[in-house]
């Protein structure tokens, strides 16, 4: 969707959430409880250039959004993938258990 990278840096962010609110006569309300970014997945398919989707790991909640126009969703797009990416220990990779066949196959001759 972006033909720029976004490379980590520290930016001293350590906690992101998105609000989700409507306006109603001129006030603002929330419709949800923030999306913790450290929760969510944020991704968007290739033929969908007008919006993009939420989806929160812990209730399995999905969001669909769309800005204005193609370029402001791409900003926030890019905005939000970019926190939701650098936020959250789930994205830490475990240590690999590669040498299970090989263990077991050892201890058999």
């Amino acid at each position: 969707m972006s033909d720029k990278l976004n490379f980590p840096k520290h930016t001293g962010i350590r906690e992101a959430s998105l609000l989700v609110m409507k306006e109603k006569c001129g006030r603002y309300t929330l419709i949800r409880e923030p999306l913790y970014l450290d929760r969510c997945v944020v991704c968007s398919e290739a033929d969908w250039d007008d919006y993009f989707e939420v989806q929160e790991i812990s209730s399995k909640d999905t969001f669909i959004f769309k800005a204005e126009d193609g370029v402001r969703t791409k900003q926030w797009y890019t905005q939000l993938q970019y926190h939701a990416q650098g936020m959250g220990a789930w994205r830490k990779r475990r240590n690999a258990l590669a040498n299970i066949m090989i263990n077991g196959m050892l201890t058999r001759t």
